[in-house]
């Protein structure tokens, strides 16, 4: 079997991945006291996560190969594939954003290169969407720069339903209700369980963008689903995909509706699996997959 780090090498890529990521490593870079810093310069408060960050207080992280605490060269790799893949500015909407990680990451990688930048994240949980705009802050972009949306991605404006996060959880994995019916709505908020929140149409989102340079999705399997009620206008707009997927089945779907509309796949890797008798498999490490959109390929 496998030890962890090693199954993150195990992905399929039509373009050298671990080039790319050590490409935008940045030399000499100064520790913040109090913060950890990662090979592209973007620092982060030790608050996010207490048990994985402790330990890097004051540290430069070095380039994630084969992965880092956050994410795998797979991932990293896609994200800033898509960077390189842009013109003199460089957008990105990210679905899920938690603390503004590909924000912040891509975007630092975009300045650093010379390019302008537009960075849209949506995010459910209103402490996480001002966790966002804090750390985008904390390393050097301007409000004029970033847009974080604080609500959820779907097919067509309305509300939706999102569990309450506990004090002190940092559980990102969190997955909404769309559309609720009167009594869910009733159950939900006399239980105090869910909260209210918008819902933006990827169509709205991009309403004023002729072209979004990546469109990075992790929404804790409702991958497929956001995919297949805005494939038109994706197709459209966006040039770049990162999906993080949550089972196999899921994959296989992806892979259905991308290549039927325009996309190639450039970077793959399942998601790793727990096979544990008399259970069944259990996604432990998120799949990966990163599509070019065709009709914006040179």
């Amino acid at each position: 079997m496998l030890d962890q780090m090693t199954r993150f090498l195990a992905f399929d890529s039509s373009i050298d991945a671990k080039g790319i990521v050590l490409g935008h490593a940045v030399k000499d870079l100064k520790p913040r006291e109090g913060l950890v810093g990662n090979f592209l310069g973007v620092f982060m408060e030790t608050s996010l996560f207490p048990p994985l960050l402790h330990n890097l207080v004051g540290q430069i992280e070095a380039p994630p190969i084969p992965a880092n605490w956050h994410a795998d060269v797979a991932e990293w790799a896609a994200v800033l594939r898509s960077v390189e893949l842009s013109g003199a500015e460089f957008s990105i909407l990210e679905l899920g954003c938690a603390w503004g990680c590909w924000m912040c990451n891509a975007g630092m990688a975009a300045k650093r290169t010379g390019r302008k930048i537009k960075l849209m994240g949506v995010e459910a949980l209103p402490e996480f969407a001002e966790i966002s705009r804090h750390h985008l802050i904390l390393n050097g972009f301007v409000e004029s720069e970033f847009t974080v949306l604080q609500g959820v991605a779907g097919a067509d404006s309305g509300i939706a339903l999102f569990p309450r996060k506990e004090a002190g959880e940092t559980n990102f994995g969190l997955s909404p209700i769309f559309d609720p019916s009167e009594k869910q709505l009733s159950d939900t908020l006399t239980a105090e369980t869910h909260e209210v929140v918008d819902v933006y149409s990827i169509s709205h989102i991009l309403s004023d963008t002729d072209r979004l340079d990546l469109l990075h999705i992790d929404i804790q399997g409702g991958e497929v689903d956001i995919l297949q009620q805005n494939i038109s206008i994706i197709s459209k707009k966006v040039a770049y995909i990162f999906v993080g997927t949550h089972s196999r089945e899921i994959e296989g779907k992806i892979f259905t509706i991308m290549r039927e509309h325009g996309f190639f796949l450039e970077i793959e890797r399942p998601a790793i699996l727990s096979l544990v008798p008399s259970h069944q498999p259990t996604v432990i490490f998120d799949g990966v997959q990163a599509w070019r959109n065709q009709r914006f390929s040179s």
